[in-house]
């Protein structure tokens, strides 16, 4: 149980940690005159990919 609150807690920090971030990626991106469909789908896009080299480099979430 201590370990699944110590993993909640670090993914709790990371998520509050990057809102700031990302509100001003997102509001400087759309000031500059990009569309939030095009933005939400490049941040989309770039999840995505991240995603996908993380799975095939991690053997370990292979097995899970």
């Amino acid at each position: 149980m201590a370990t699944l609150c110590r993993v909640m807690s670090i993914i709790f920090l990371a998520m509050n940690g990057f809102d700031p971030v990302s509100y001003g990626l997102v509001t400087g991106l759309v000031a500059t005159g990009v569309s939030v469909q095009l933005v939400l789908f490049g941040l989309g896009v770039a999840g995505l990919l991240i995603w996908f080299i993380v799975f095939l480099r991690a053997k370990q979430f292979r097995e899970v």
